[in-house]
């Protein structure tokens, strides 16, 4: 019994030495662990905005002289992150549509029921989703454009033409851009290529000051500058419809190069200038960049490049 006991102690010795060299081991990989966590728990612990097709929106907004006139400008705003883009067309006043079997323009369509009405017969005619409608004047655009201040723009040509009782005089060239003169790029009704150059002329500049003001939406400014916009316009927006909406624009603003898209316009003037008739190619490519899938059935429009 002494001879066993006497060999086991080495042996328990060198048990109790192993043992505690296993525990200093552990202490130190948990130490380890807490002050350095791994890539993996890294990975875990970060939120990652993946916009889906949900987070699509589309507007409709017209912008006319005064509270209440007839709108010169109607133009349709995509908000797409999924597919990584602000998509801006804007539709002349006398665009052809046709809504449960009526063909009316959208200067019709807004005489019988406003903008709203408006909205239901631009979604009808081209086979889209429109959500929200906002409705400006040129003194809201100019109460924006108090919020933003002004803009640096290169005018591509001369106006001088008169508006109601102003006569529109901008040069040619590099010009600070207020509200009100943006109101007069917009209407301005003697470009030489008529309305399908002022829609042109003005969705580049829409895009260029949306271009712009996108960034602010990852500082506190962009806040400012949303209600200003809801103070200037009437919309059935709301501030809330921003914050749900806040982490898909940012995932936007960050994009590189702008993800602001241009979507022109493309057709002809009827003979006596009171009917603007889309190509059919123009019209299905509205219809795809806001989340249509196909033209309405019986809808019909001119053959590209008829």
């Amino acid at each position: 019994m002494e001879e066993l006991r006497r060999g086991a102690g080495p042996f328990f010795r060198a048990f109790c030495v192993t043992l505690a060299l296993m525990g200093v081991v552990l202490s130190a990989t948990l130490l380890l662990s807490r002050g350095q966590p791994t890539q993996q728990q890294v990975n875990q612990n970060m939120t990652v905005y993946i916009p889906e097709e949900q987070d699509r929106m589309n507007l409709l907004a017209t912008i006319s002289e005064t509270e209440g006139s007839v709108p010169q400008v109607f133009v349709l705003y995509g908000f797409l992150p999924d597919r990584g883009q602000l998509a801006l067309s804007l539709l002349p006043p006398k665009t052809v549509l046709h809504y449960w079997g009526t063909t009316l323009t959208l200067e019709e369509a807004w005489e019988r029921g406003g903008t709203a009405y408006c909205a239901k017969v631009a979604a009808g005619g081209l086979g889209i989703t429109i959500d929200h409608i906002a409705q400006l004047d040129a003194k809201g655009l100019e109460g924006i454009m108090d919020e933003v201040g002004l803009m640096d723009y290169d005018l591509p040509v001369s106006l001088d033409y008169p508006m109601g009782d102003r006569q529109v005089v901008m040069s040619k060239g590099n010009q600070q851009l207020d509200g009100r003169k943006i109101a007069d790029i917009l209407f301005y009704p003697a470009y030489e290529g008529g309305e399908q150059e002022r829609s042109d002329r003005g969705v580049m500049l829409l895009c260029q000051l949306m271009s712009r003001l996108l960034p602010s939406v990852l500082e506190e400014r962009g806040d400012r500058l949303v209600t200003a916009f809801l103070n200037n316009a009437r919309t059935d927006l709301s501030f809330p419809d921003y914050e749900y909406s806040k982490q898909a624009a940012k995932f936007l603003a960050r994009q590189d190069p702008t993800p602001v898209t241009a979507v022109y316009v493309e057709g002809r003037l009827s003979k006596d200038y009171q009917q603007f008739y889309l190509t059919e190619g123009c019209a299905l490519r509205l219809c795809q960049m806001f989340g249509g899938g196909e033209l309405p059935l019986g809808a019909s429009f001119l053959e590209s490049g008829g």
